[in-house]
Parts: C-alpha cells; structure tokens; sequence
C-alpha cells in the first residue's frame, strides 16, 4: 500500500490527515476521507492556498513525513519513563520534602503580561507551585482526572525544592514554561480540541512543569564529552531530556508524591506517553526539525482554518503564533 494506507493501518491519524491535506495517493478511500467528506462539507477539497504538486513531488513529500512520524514515535515508545535499572537509578538526584503552600495566592495565568519573577520574590521562592495548583485549578483538573489534592500540593512542593538552583533553568524558569504552554494551547483552540481529555491536558501541564527538572546546569554535548552518569544511564541523544523524564518519574515512585495515582492503568500510560514525548521534543537538537515541520503545518492548516472562519481567504493575512517573537521570546 502507500504511505496513506501505511499510516491508516497503523492508527496514525494526524499523519493520515497531514497526507490527505498534500495529495497523497491512496488505494482506496479511506474512513477518514468518509468521514471529512461527511462531516466537513464546508472545507473545499482542494484548498486556493496550497501549492499543485505533481505525482513525483507528492510521493517524495509523503513519504518524508511518514518516515518522520514513525521515528518520532520510535524515539518515544522506546524510552520507558519509569523504568529501574542501576545505571539509570545512578544517575538520579537525591530529594527531599519540599513545604507545600498553605495559602492559595492569586496569579493571572490568562494574560502573556505574566511576571513570574514578581511572583517568585511575593511567596519567598514558591512561583512553580503557585504556578502548577493554579494551572490544575484553572482547566479543573483535580476534579476531572479525580486526583488528591494533598498528593497535589506534596508533588509541586517536592518539585519546587528540587529542581536545583542553576541561575535559567530553575523553578522560575519551569513556572514561566508551564503558563507558556497553557496560554499557547488555550488562545488557539487547542484545548477543546487535541486536549480536551482531561488526562492529556493534565499531562500537557505536568510535562511543563518538570521538563527541565533536577537540570544540573550543563548541556547534552557536554554530558556526551564528559562522559557522565547521566550519558552512561541515557545514551548519546538526548540525555538531559530523558534525565529529567527519569527524574520526575523516580520522585513520582514515593506514592505521597505520586500526582498520576488516581489514574486507571490506561490513563496513566496516556498520561506517560504525552509527558515523555512533550519532554523530549525539547532537544534543542531537534530544534529545527520541529520548526520546520511547524511552519509547514502553519502555513497549510492555519491559513485554510483562519479563512474558513473569517470567510475570506483574500482580505486578511493569516500569521502563524509560532512565529510571533514576543510570545515566543519568552
């Protein structure tokens, strides 16, 4: 079959999508096309704003992206997050209790006019944890996803005392993120969309939380060169990324800190799987890559979805928010 029926077979939806959108051939027509056809009537099959490509281009670009998505998913489902092995269990920081915060304290999480620095120094220091209960607050997490808000409170205590003290990757720095990737997802839809369960929005939010945790303050060709235990334990490619997903998971063993318990057997591997693969996307070394395929993106489903609903592809100019510089500065 083509790389369509590929994809289709193997459940890979969005790649399946991101096919159909560029032409891909395809042997037969497949429930997603029902699907679009019945559901979708007022999206144009054939987009004004996408380039004609003939059969040879569209076989080469089709076959790239699935090539891309399925190593992307190898890379993930090969990393088990909370796997114990000696050399892995080494290489983990040693923790301890953090003070969980007894008075709740009033951050705006829905304005980009945010100052977690002016946060940090207001609670003496407590900015993530403030951060983490507001944001579980905020889309009602602790109710949808039946968690224990003591184990709550314990787990971004106990990330907040540990996430080490180097002077940019810090709790600070992890507060900022998490308000980042919560305004990101909810300004543009996201959240009613591909993380409206419950389970993947809580997971979204955690992975910011502890993506640069326990960080020791060096960088992955550093760890490479010096031939540390955290290369040892990890490999050559990605080391800190898989460090901290290893980290946050060995502090989640200690079930007062375990903020995923609540969860069913399938939730928590949702829950697993979304932090790991959001976790590791943050390789700068896969920086352009990612940037890359989201302009692609961008260009071809934001531009198709921003004149759908403005109902005019001609007299508004569609900007994708990933490449605005101020949001993305932060």
């Amino acid at each position: 079959g083509t790389p369509l029926d590929d994809a289709e077979r193997e459940g890979q939806e969005h790649v399946a999508a991101y096919l159909l959108s560029r032409g891909a051939p395809h042997s037969g027509v497949s429930r997603l096309q029902r699907q679009s056809r019945s559901s979708l009537n007022d999206v144009p099959e054939e987009a004004e704003d996408v380039e004609e490509l003939d059969d040879v281009d569209v076989q080469v670009r089709v076959t790239e992206a699935w090539l891309a998505a399925l190593r992307e998913r190898k890379y993930v489902e090969k990393f088990d997050a909370d796997a114990e092995d000696d050399l892995s269990d080494a290489a983990m920081p040693l923790c301890r209790p953090g003070a969980a915060i007894a008075d709740s304290v009033e951050f705006d999480v829905d304005s980009w006019e945010y100052d977690v620095i002016a946060l940090h120094e207001r609670t003496q220091g407590h900015s993530l944890a403030v951060v983490g209960a507001r944001l579980l607050q905020r889309h009602a997490l602790i109710e949808r996803c039946s968690l224990d808000p003591k184990v709550v409170g314990g787990f971004f205590a106990a990330v907040e005392a540990n996430y080490g003290g180097n002077p940019y990757h810090n709790s600070q720095h992890a507060a900022d993120v998490s308000v980042g990737v919560h305004l990101f997802l909810t300004e543009h839809g996201l959240m009613e969309t591909r993380f409206s369960d419950p389970v993947a929005c809580l997971a979204v939010i955690l992975a910011g939380v502890v993506h640069d945790f326990a960080h020791p303050g060096t960088t992955n060709p550093h760890e490479v060169k010096a031939a540390t235990r955290r290369h040892a334990a990890f490999g050559d490619s990605g080391v800190l990324e898989k460090f901290h997903v290893r980290a946050a998971f060995a502090l989640m063993r200690d079930p007062k800190l375990n903020i995923l318990a609540q969860l069913d057997h399938a939730g928590y591997a949702r829950a697993r799987r979304t932090m790991v693969k959001a976790i590791l996307a943050t390789d700068l070394g896969r920086h352009m890559a990612y940037v890359e395929r989201l302009n692609e993106m961008a260009l071809l489903e934001g531009s198709r979805s921003h004149s759908n609903r403005v109902n005019s592809s001609k007299e508004q100019l569609w900007t994708s928010p990933l490449l605005d510089p101020e949001k993305c500065g932060r």
